[in-house]
Protein backbone atom coordinates (compact mmCIF):
# COMPACT_ATOMS: atom_id res chain seq x y z
CA UNK A 1 0.00 0.00 0.00
CA UNK A 2 1.21 3.64 -1.12
CA UNK A 3 0.84 6.20 1.03
CA UNK A 4 1.32 10.05 1.63
CA UNK A 5 4.34 10.57 4.14
CA UNK A 6 5.20 13.62 6.23
CA UNK A 7 7.70 11.94 8.45
CA UNK A 8 6.74 12.33 12.01
CA UNK A 9 5.95 10.53 15.10
CA UNK A 10 2.85 11.25 16.84
CA UNK A 11 0.49 11.17 20.03
CA UNK A 12 -2.32 12.95 21.29
CA UNK A 13 -1.63 15.90 23.55
CA UNK A 14 -1.82 15.16 27.23
CA UNK A 15 -2.21 17.12 30.12
CA UNK A 16 0.91 15.09 31.56
CA UNK A 17 2.75 16.33 28.04
CA UNK A 18 0.87 20.19 29.07
CA UNK A 19 2.65 20.40 31.94
CA UNK A 20 5.75 18.86 31.06
CA UNK A 21 6.51 20.58 28.23
CA UNK A 22 4.12 23.82 29.15
CA UNK A 23 2.45 23.45 25.91
CA UNK A 24 0.27 26.63 24.70
CA UNK A 25 -2.60 23.92 23.97
CA UNK A 26 -4.41 21.47 25.00
CA UNK A 27 -5.46 19.75 21.74
CA UNK A 28 -3.59 18.38 18.65
CA UNK A 29 -1.01 15.97 17.64
CA UNK A 30 2.52 16.34 19.82
CA UNK A 31 5.17 15.49 17.73
CA UNK A 32 7.70 13.00 19.36
CA UNK A 33 10.22 12.14 15.97
CA UNK A 34 11.23 14.06 12.80
CA UNK A 35 12.50 11.94 10.48
CA UNK A 36 15.88 13.61 9.06
CA UNK A 37 15.57 14.23 4.99
CA UNK A 38 11.50 13.93 5.60
CA UNK A 39 9.12 16.76 4.39
CA UNK A 40 8.69 17.43 8.52
CA UNK A 41 12.29 17.90 8.47
CA UNK A 42 13.46 18.98 5.07
CA UNK A 43 10.51 21.37 4.17
CA UNK A 44 8.36 22.00 6.73
CA UNK A 45 11.05 22.84 9.48
CA UNK A 46 8.74 20.67 12.13
CA UNK A 47 10.63 19.85 15.40
CA UNK A 48 9.80 17.01 18.20
CA UNK A 49 7.80 19.13 20.38
CA UNK A 50 5.55 20.86 18.48
CA UNK A 51 1.84 20.41 18.68
CA UNK A 52 0.31 20.39 14.86
CA UNK A 53 -3.60 22.09 15.15
CA UNK A 54 -4.10 22.20 12.16
CA UNK A 55 -3.38 19.71 8.67
CA UNK A 56 -4.32 20.96 5.40
CA UNK A 57 -7.51 23.38 6.53
CA UNK A 58 -8.90 20.59 8.93
CA UNK A 59 -8.41 21.53 12.67
CA UNK A 60 -6.76 18.73 14.20
CA UNK A 61 -7.66 17.67 17.95
CA UNK A 62 -6.02 14.32 18.43
CA UNK A 63 -3.58 11.95 16.21
CA UNK A 64 -5.84 9.96 14.21
CA UNK A 65 -7.82 12.80 13.33
CA UNK A 66 -4.37 13.87 11.82
CA UNK A 67 -3.31 10.32 10.69
CA UNK A 68 -7.13 10.15 8.77
CA UNK A 69 -6.38 13.62 7.18
CA UNK A 70 -3.05 12.32 5.83
CA UNK A 71 -4.12 9.60 4.64
CA UNK A 72 -7.01 11.41 2.19
CA UNK A 73 -4.16 13.78 0.89
CA UNK A 74 -2.44 12.84 -2.35
CA UNK A 75 1.73 12.11 -2.93
CA UNK A 76 2.96 15.45 -4.25
CA UNK A 77 0.28 17.45 -2.71
CA UNK A 78 1.52 20.44 -0.84
CA UNK A 79 0.02 20.96 2.65
CA UNK A 80 -0.13 23.90 5.15
CA UNK A 81 0.36 22.96 8.45
CA UNK A 82 -0.39 25.19 11.31
CA UNK A 83 1.31 24.01 14.89
CA UNK A 84 2.47 25.88 18.15
CA UNK A 85 6.21 25.42 19.33
CA UNK A 86 6.12 27.03 22.15
CA UNK A 87 3.66 29.27 23.25
CA UNK A 88 4.20 30.84 18.96
CA UNK A 89 1.83 29.64 16.51
CA UNK A 90 3.13 29.02 13.23
CA UNK A 91 2.22 27.92 9.58
CA UNK A 92 4.25 26.04 7.37
CA UNK A 93 4.12 24.01 4.54
CA UNK A 94 5.25 20.79 2.82
CA UNK A 95 5.00 18.34 -0.06
CA UNK A 96 4.08 14.79 1.25
CA UNK A 97 6.03 12.15 -0.57
CA UNK A 98 5.57 8.51 -0.56
CA UNK A 99 6.06 6.40 2.40
CA UNK A 100 9.26 4.45 2.16
CA UNK A 101 9.32 1.19 2.82
CA UNK A 102 9.08 -0.30 6.24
Amino acid sequence: VVRPWLGVVLQDVTQYQVLVNNLAVEKGSFITYVKPGSPADKEAGLKAGDVIVSFNGKEITNTDELLQTLRSSKIGQKVEIIFWRGKTKNTTYATLIESPPP
